[in-house]
């Protein structure tokens, strides 16, 4: 009948033969639920799926950022660290050049150990605990807190210009240099990264 109608096999249905081109596919329905309940469940099976995606992705997520979070934080302290070990060696060198120039303290020389006397009396003694009290008593002087209360990375960046201005020494070549023109001829530059 449809082939009266100038139908020809596998095109589509339709003035424009844009329709169907294969028949209505049948679906044997099986068990004794009704219509539309299979589909239901795929439904809720979909998006249970869809959830736990959505859950995996989070977590994923959340994994990544703790990641990030935890290389940027560590990556502070060792920063942190290298700029204190620096500090101490620039402040190292500088006592030794100012004391060979005659230069008797400075609040850039690193701070002295406390080192007991043998004269103290044992532990625990009445005299011991006055003097320490004495000591406690003292007031730092106003300079000296306040260079003791700056960032690190300013004071290692204060200490580097003064062995540079002062001595012509770059702590990260390692040597100090006859002149300023003899330094600024061959250090390569005022950061480590530089050299």
């Amino acid at each position: 009948m449809l082939a009266a109608m100038g139908y020809q096999h596998g095109q589509g249905l339709g003035k424009r033969q844009s329709g169907r081109a294969a028949p209505v596919p049948i679906q044997v329905k099986g068990g004794k639920h009704g219509l539309g309940v299979e589909e239901n469940k795929k439904r809720k099976q979909q998006q249970l799926e869809q959830q736990q995606q959505e859950r995996v992705r989070k977590r994923a997520h959340l994994q990544q950022e703790m990641q990030t979070e935890h290389q940027a934080t560590s990556a502070v302290r060792a920063a942190n660290r290298r700029a204190d070990s620096q500090l101490l060696q620039a402040r190292q060198v500088c006592e030794t050049l100012d004391r060979r120039k005659g230069v008797e303290s400075s609040e850039m020389w690193p701070p002295a150990p406390i080192i007991p006397d043998a004269d103290d009396p044992p532990e625990g003694s009445d005299a011991q605990s006055s003097s320490i009290d004495a000591e406690v008593n003292e007031e730092p002087s106003q300079d000296l807190s306040a260079w003791e209360d700056w960032p690190v990375q300013a004071k290692l960046a204060m200490v580097l210009d003064y062995l540079r201005q002062s001595y012509q020494y770059c702590i990260f070549c390692g040597c100090q240099y006859t002149d300023a023109e003899d330094l600024l001829a061959n250090c390569p530059g005022l950061q480590e990264n530089d050299h």
